[in-house]
């Protein structure tokens, strides 16, 4: 999902800028730098997140590192678009919507995606 994510704002939306694609597994980050091309390539999330160049986060990474780096990046002040869920298991949820309403502006959007839903084809 990262890379579609990638993908449509490197094509879709003229003002936005993709500053580094980071992904776990390094290759796959270089190819679709490569493909958007895309200067900075990480496969360290936590300094991607830090880094003062990077104005927006995309989360797309397995369920249970969500919480981690939506906090991370809310910690960095930085808006969010990411996969759901938000914090599995549910009750996680509250806590970190609790953290985006004390930062004093809105921060997190939920990506659903509805590509396999019959009415949205």
């Amino acid at each position: 999902m990262g890379a579609d994510h990638s993908r449509t704002l490197a094509t879709q939306v003229p003002a936005a800028e993709l500053g580094t694609i980071c992904d776990a597994d390094a290759e796959s980050a270089a190819e679709l730098a490569a493909e958007l091309e895309v200067d900075s390539v990480s496969n360290d999330p936590w300094a991607a997140i830090a880094d003062k160049a990077i104005d927006a986060v995309i989360v797309a990474a397995p369920d249970a590192m969500h919480r981690k780096l939506i906090f991370a990046a809310l910690a960095a002040a930085k808006p969010i678009l990411y996969e759901k869920p938000m914090a599995p298991p549910p009750q996680n949820s509250t806590g970190t919507i609790s953290v985006e309403v004390k930062r004093g502006k809105p921060l997190i959007q939920i990506g659903y995606n509805r590509r396999f839903d019959p009415a949205y084809r």
